[in-house]
């Protein structure tokens, strides 16, 4: 996924009824093996469930997961038991809890700052309105598509004017526009039972 930098971690758990719910995390959250929707995003006493906390971005990971004694070998990274200790989590990991499933996902989003020629570059200017940039101007960076890196600056007045409008301008560096739909899981596939194997 490469530099995971502004990511923001969410955790997917597909509901009884077949629904996707999605959290948002930005401290400790517990993961229950054996409890349905919604999760609860501040229960940390979570028996044999996982405890996952974001991190700053490393190596393209994006949270950890705590797995604790109660719950060794009971949690599993993308099918592999994990044992007891922290496990480093990746965007469209999967984490089996349990009878639960779960995946993490690390949306990146718009990073929105001030243009420092030191940082930046000098001599820069917005995509959109092509004025050069001046020192302490507020700017937005745009944070490129699902697998492919962006970077390019707009003033943030310009990106919130086309970009964040009600029909969005996508960029014309990579294609972004805030409408994009996001990543979600993969559907589970429908279970073979042995008389759909056997013929008639």
């Amino acid at each position: 996924m490469g530099n995971d930098k502004g990511r923001t971690p969410t955790i997917w758990d597909r509901c009884d009824d077949g629904s996707q719910q999605r959290v948002g995390f930005a401290a400790t959250i517990g993961l229950p093996a054996d409890e349905h929707c919604p999760i609860d995003g501040f229960d940390i006493e979570i028996g044999a469930g996982v405890a996952v906390t974001p991190i700053r971005p490393t190596d393209d990971a994006i949270a950890v997961a705590l797995v604790t004694p109660a719950a060794d070998h009971a949690v599993a990274r993308n099918g592999i038991p994990l044992p007891v200790g922290l496990h480093p989590l990746r965007h469209a990991d999967r984490l089996d809890v349990g009878d639960r499933t779960y995946w993490l996902s690390g949306q990146k989003g718009v990073e929105e700052t001030e243009y420092d020629p030191d940082v930046h570059g000098e001599d820069v200017y917005c995509m959109l309105t092509k004025a050069r940039l001046a020192p302490g101007q507020s700017i937005k960076i745009c944070p490129g598509r699902e697998g492919r890196e962006c970077g390019v600056i707009y003033k943030s007045a310009a990106w919130d004017m086309f970009m964040e409008s009600g029909t969005p301008t996508k960029c014309p560096n990579c294609g972004y526009h805030s409408g994009e739909a996001e990543w979600e899981p993969p559907q589970p596939k429908p279970r073979r039972t042995l008389d759909g194997l056997l013929p008639d």
